[in-house]
């Protein structure tokens, strides 16, 4: 998707990793993304099994922002 801060206008990529590494969703996968008001992004993790993930935006190949999060249920 697109991401605008106001000062910027890149074509990002979305991709979430497990504790193990392995990717588990891009923006290709079956995860819907979704873009929110004020620029953020909401996604389905509701096909993720419990645990410990790592979201990871990139530009490119450059990682912009990294971000963990649980899925517990």
């Amino acid at each position: 998707g697109t991401w605008d801060d106001g000062r910027l206008n890149m074509e990002l990529s979305l991709e979430i990793y497990d504790i193990f590494g392995r990717m588990v969703a891009d923006k290709n996968s079956p995860l819907s993304f979704r873009g929110g008001a004020g620029g953020g992004v909401t996604f389905d993790v509701s096909a993720l099994p419990p645990g410990l993930y790592l979201l990871v935006v990139k530009d490119g190949q450059e990682v912009r922002a990294t971000a963990k999060f649980l899925v517990a249920r």
